[in-house]
């Protein structure tokens, strides 16, 4: 099985370790994964958040693990990115704010998307674009992003396809919990859209901050990719490190 977003305690939201992680992955079948613990430039109030550790010195630290060196790099677009990732094997994008309230509906999506366009028009340092769709997570009745936003979506997958860039698919919100809501991030509509324009780089992952949490709904995940006609899935071929596009049925179990 497969899972490209997993985070552990270098992540503020994580308490798993990273030797719990590999015990876990193993007991699960999970043998190509990739661990892509929170860097963010962002502000809390008015604080610029402090991260806790140095970008180089965690890629090293997963490289030394004999692990693909991944990191979930946020971005709200504003503060200066000063770090270089380009030392990472795999980075993905996620932009993790939004600064109209969600009580206002679509006009908050829209300014989400926006932003998320400006951010892959100002950085270029990143594989996939994360969990498109994220605002929906946190409004209350998980309310979709309307048919008139998808001439935004449409021109934030135009650049990613441009640049060489993709999405991932991240089963975070694929189950029926408390949190979850039945789809994925994006959603059905948007998966299918990328596909249609011509999308072929997709990552998947489950988001997991907790090891209960690693590799949920990635089976899922991959039967619908599979129904929406993609073939393929990247991974990072760790032994001669480069990107391979690899069978989705191969991780079907």
């Amino acid at each position: 099985m497969i899972d490209y977003h997993i985070h552990t305690r270098f992540s503020p939201d994580s308490k798993t370790t990273i030797e719990e992680l590999l015990i876990e992955v193993k007991r699960k079948g999970i043998y190509n994964f990739c661990v892509t613990d929170h860097f963010e430039y962002t502000y809390v109030g008015d604080w610029l958040l402090e991260n806790q550790f140095s970008p180089f010195v965690y890629a090293n630290h997963l490289r030394d693990l004999g692990l693909i060196a991944g990191i979930e790099l946020g971005w709200n677009g504003m503060v200066p990115i000063v770090d270089d990732f380009r030392n990472f094997d795999f980075v993905i994008l996620s932009i993790h704010e939004w600064f109209v309230p969600l009580s206002e509906g679509q006009r908050s999506y829209q300014a989400y998307l926006q932003r998320v366009w400006s951010c892959i028009h100002h950085f270029d340092h990143f594989h996939v674009l994360g969990h498109l769709d994220f605002p929906r997570r946190y409004e209350p009745s998980f309310q979709p992003f309307g048919k008139e936003l998808y001439g935004l979506v449409r021109d934030i997958f135009q650049r990613l396809i441009q640049t060489g860039k993709g999405v991932e698919l991240n089963t975070k919100v694929y189950g029926n919990g408390k949190s979850e809501y039945g789809l994925p991030h994006p959603d059905i509509q948007m998966l299918a859209l990328y596909r249609e324009m011509g999308g072929t780089v997709i990552t998947i992952g489950s988001d997991a901050h907790g090891l209960d949490a690693v590799g949920r709904h990635i089976q899922k995940g991959l039967r619908l990719l599979q129904d929406l006609g993609f073939r393929y899935l990247s991974t990072f071929n760790l032994p001669h490190r480069r990107w391979e596009m690899e069978p989705i049925s191969r991780y079907i179990c």
